[in-house]
C-alpha cells in the first residue's frame, strides 16, 4: 500500500512540474515575442521545427500583431528568408499574414528589395494588389519607393 502511495505521489509531481510546458510554447516574453519568434529572429530553422512539432502555433502574432512570415521579411536577409519560406509553407503558415498596418509579407519584401523572397511568395500565391490598412499595394510600394527595380515589378506582374 506505501508502495502505490508513493507511485501516486510521483506521477502527481511528475505531472505538476511538466503539466503545463506545452502552454510556455505560445506565452510572450517580455520582448512580445514567442519562443517561434526568436527561433525566427536567430534563424534557428531546426529550433523551429521542434517547436512546431511540440505545439508552437505557427500562426499566431508577436505582441506587435506581426506573424511569423511578416517578421521573417523584415527581420531577415532575402537569403534567408528564402531559406524559410518553403518550411513555413509546409508546416501552413497563413500566405495573408499581415500585420497592424495590414502590410502583408510581400509588402515587406518590396519594400526591403527582396528579389528572391519576392519570387517565392509570388510563386506559392502572394496577392501584389492586396491593399493595406492606407490602401497602400505591393505593387505601389515598388512604384514609388523602387522604380528603378524593373526586376521586381516584373515578379509583381502576374498574368490572369
Amino acid at each position: 500500500m506505501h508502495e502505490n502511495s508513493h507511485d501516486n505521489s510521483h506521477d502527481d509531481s511528475h505531472d505538476d512540474s511538466h503539466g503545463n510546458w506545452r502552454d510556455d510554447l505560445n506565452e510572450f516574453d517580455c520582448d512580445g515575442y514567442r519562443p517561434l519568434h526568436h527561433a525566427i529572429l536567430a534563424h534557428d530553422l531546426e529550433r523551429a521545427r521542434v517547436l512546431i512539432n511540440a505545439g508552437a502555433l505557427l500562426n499566431a502574432p508577436t505582441e506587435s500583431g506581426d506573424g511569423a512570415l511578416v517578421l521573417l521579411c523584415k527581420a531577415l536577409s532575402d537569403e534567408d528568408a528564402v531559406s524559410w519560406l518553403k518550411p513555413l509553407l509546409d508546416w501552413g503558415v497563413e500566405l495573408i499574414d499581415r500585420d497592424q498596418k495590414g502590410w502583408s509579407a510581400l509588402h515587406h519584401a518590396v519594400s526591403r528589395q527582396m528579389v528572391c523572397t519576392v519570387r517565392e511568395l509570388m510563386a506559392a500565391g502572394a496577392d501584389p494588389f492586396l491593399r493595406a490598412n492606407d490602401g497602400t499595394r505591393p505593387v505601389d510600394i515598388c512604384d514609388r519607393l523602387v522604380p528603378s527595380r524593373q526586376d521586381l515589378r516584373e515578379l509583381l506582374i502576374v498574368k490572369r
